[in-house]
């Protein structure tokens, strides 16, 4: 555990907005949202890393910080890292802060074009083998609660994530990711420099390129509609359970009030929130790339094609006119 109070305030001093996180690496205080859009005091910065075991930097918001996360321990290859950085040009590589992370993957982080500033997006997968749906299977198998959803879980288990952002808006932080020295975590070199929107179009368009997954392009496919007086998207969308498909398909609930209803991945130990069920909207926002789901919002037919039929709304639009959604 380091002393982290100068180096946050060095961060906060540059632009930057920071929080604590503990070894879960997750936030460490209450209320750091507030964080996502305005920084931190000197003041507050001493009171927070007091104790802190470690140090996060939020991405997006005035900083304009923008991360490519390396995962490398799920690349087959064993030269994902090495082949990544052969791709990208020098002239971009030496405007971006390098670090290693604690799971042997690697950080490329800029500071990015405003404009190009967007969610947390996945840029490039890898299909799952048959061996890590097995060790899935009995990870889930090992709890009692998530023991009879074992298999569905395993099945659902399609693929790893090599490469995702952490990015936000231009006036909100929508990710972070912890820095050197964090236990765990080492600077290799750089320091947070400006791309251009070429060459930040550039970097994604090369990570999207490792990309090994594809899915069924569902764009653009005609359901039969006609006659409808509430389709079977709307209807599902108003009185389907998305919270039932949720637990049944091993998300489990980490706390709950009149308004939302808080997840965590399945698979996941630490009780760190991976999504939000709004129960007046019935939208499910997901916050975490490591699942099934984007790190967006949906609603319960979203929910339901994610986890049931792969994204695939015609199988989806097909099951709910069989199980009697809709009304002609």
């Amino acid at each position: 555990m380091g002393n982290y109070i100068e180096l946050a305030k060095a961060y906060v001093k540059a632009g930057y907005s920071v929080i604590p996180v503990n070894s879960t690496k997750s936030p460490s205080i209450a209320g750091w949202g507030k964080y996502q859009m305005s920084k931190p005091t000197e003041e507050e910065c001493e009171k927070m890393f007091e104790n802190a075991w470690g140090i996060a930097l939020l991405t997006g918001g005035e900083g304009r910080i923008w991360l490519l996360d390396i995962d490398a321990k799920y690349d087959m290859s064993g030269t994902l890292w090495d082949d990544l950085k052969k791709a990208i040009p020098k002239s971009i590589l030496e405007k971006a802060y390098v670090q290693s992370t604690m799971n042997g993957g690697y950080h490329l982080a800029f500071k990015i074009p405003s404009d190009k500033l967007e969610s947390n997006m996945k840029y490039a997968s890898r299909y799952t083998t048959e061996y890590e749906k097995h060790e899935t299977y009995l990870e889930v198998f090992k709890n009692v609660e998530t023991r009879p959803k074992a298999l569905k879980i395993a099945l659902q288990d399609s693929s790893r994530v090599l490469l995702e952002s952490r990015g936000g808006s231009a006036i909100c932080s929508q990710g972070f990711f912890l820095i050197a020295p964090s236990p765990g975590y080492k600077h290799l070199y750089g320091k947070f420099q400006e791309l251009s929107a070429d060459e930040y179009d550039q970097v994604v368009e090369i990570a999207r390129s490792f990309n090994e997954v594809v899915k069924e392009d569902t764009k653009g496919l005609s359901f039969d509609n006609g006659d409808w007086s509430l389709s079977p998207f709307d209807h599902f969308s108003q009185e389907g359970d998305a919270v039932e498909l949720l637990l049944n398909a091993g998300w489990n609930v980490i706390s709950e009030n009149n308004q939302v209803i808080r997840f965590k991945r399945p698979g996941l130990v630490h009780s760190a929130s991976s999504a939000l069920y709004d129960k007046e909207t019935r939208i499910f926002s997901c916050f975490t790339t490591s699942s099934a789901f984007e790190s967006k919002s949906y609603n319960a037919v979203g929910v339901l094609s994610v986890l049931e039929f792969e994204e695939n709304y015609n199988a989806t639009f097909n099951y709910l006119v069989k199980n009697g959604y809709g009304k002609r």
